[in-house]
């Protein structure tokens, strides 16, 4: 506000010189002295410019980003101005245009170096990762036109930026939905992908430590199989829909069972565990006499390894028979064990008992003082 007051007191200065000098203009004898007059004024009128010109140079360089710059100078379209003042608003403006032409360079140069490989963001899936990634491109010079699209003339250098944005930006909307586009049929892949799969797996382990129990080793190795495609396209569908993309209705009632999937997931591998506790704490004599038991079982595990699927609406089922089965093994297994300790105990009971009654050598054999005692 102090500079703009100084710069009224100069525009005040100058006419004034003009307004109250008594000298007349149009008398000749006089004419010099008015031609002085006229060279100060212009050279006060050229020297005001400049300083006009960089009291709004700094104005410019105040709104702290080059979109806002723009907007002041359109705003002094509506405001009369010299020439010359005019001009250099208008070389700025372009210079501003200038600067915007070259962040959308820079942001289509960058998209274009890391398009086959977008960068990956942390704990976000591939395709959300890319979509983000564009996204904030597109923000990157989107956010500036917003701004003075409104503000946008005619002029060539206007139209030059406004060609260059609309290109860039037709280039990142496109990618965006190739990505889209992708995902869903990967999405759909994926998920009946884990449909598909059976509820139990074998996993074959290194070493053995029971050579000849083949089928004690086989109920050791059920473990619930549970393909991580279904989280994946939970967390990466969540992540699209938030950004207002539309969730295939295939995939969404996928999802919405997603909570049933992993219940059942842990209702199954609860079973399991319940079942290595008692498998792990069995000797091998012990094992012998569980095989019909042991057999029982794993035609039942084996449903869940061979024909029950993850799509099935026999999983409720599967689940309760294979905790009957597993409830049954261990009733037999502790029945097994309380023999065992029976026998133990009948065993150690018999290792104590006296089973031959001698007689006393003590009643029989003289003692040593009665011997010697004869013999003199």
């Amino acid at each position: 506000m102090k500079v703009l007051s100084v710069l009224q007191n100069q525009i005040f200065g100058m006419t004034t010189v003009i307004q109250y000098s008594d000298i007349d203009a149009f008398d000749s004898k006089v004419k010099p002295e008015w031609d002085r007059i006229i060279r100060i004024f212009f050279r006060d009128v050229k020297n005001f410019e400049d300083q006009m010109k960089q009291y709004i140079g700094k104005m410019f360089q105040s709104t702290l980003s080059w979109e806002n710059a723009y907007i002041l100078a359109r705003s002094f379209d509506k405001v009369t101005v010299s020439p010359s003042i005019r001009e250099f608003i208008l070389k700025s403006r372009t210079d501003m245009l200038k600067q915007f032409i070259i962040e959308i360079s820079e942001t289509e140069n960058q998209f274009l170096a890391q398009e086959r490989e977008p960068p990956l963001l942390h704990a976000v899936p591939e395709t959300a990762s890319a979509i983000l990634w564009v996204r904030d491109l597109l923000i990157k010079i989107s956010k500036p036109m917003s701004k003075i699209r409104d503000f946008l003339s005619m002029d060539s250098k206007d139209k030059e930026a406004l060609t260059r944005f609309k290109k860039t930006e037709k280039m990142l909307a496109a990618y965006k939905k190739e990505k889209y586009e992708a995902w869903k049929v990967i999405a759909h892949d994926k998920l009946n992908k884990f449909l598909q799969t059976h509820v139990l797996k074998k996993f074959q382990p290194q070493s053995s430590k029971f050579v000849n129990t083949t089928r004690f080793e086989e109920a050791l190795l059920y473990k619930v199989n549970f393909p991580t495609q279904l989280e994946e396209v939970s967390v990466e569908a969540k992540l699209l829909e938030a950004l207002g993309y539309e969730i295939p209705s295939f995939v969404k009632n996928i999802i919405l069972q997603e909570n049933s999937f992993y219940q059942q997931r842990n209702k199954i591998k609860l079973i399991l565990e319940e079942l290595s506790d008692s498998l792990s704490d069995l000797k091998r004599e012990e094992i012998s006499t569980l095989e019909i038991p042991i057999e029982n079982l794993c035609s039942v595990l084996d449903l869940g390894r061979n024909q029950i699927q993850w799509e099935s609406t026999d999983i409720p089922d599967f689940i309760k028979k294979s905790k009957q089965a597993v409830d049954i093994f261990r009733g037999f297994v502790n029945r097994i064990k309380n023999i065992v300790q029976e026998i133990d105990k009948k065993v150690k009971s018999l290792s104590t008992c006296d089973l031959f009654q001698f007689m006393k050598i003590g009643d029989s054999v003289p003692s040593c003082e009665v011997r010697k005692g004869s013999m003199s």
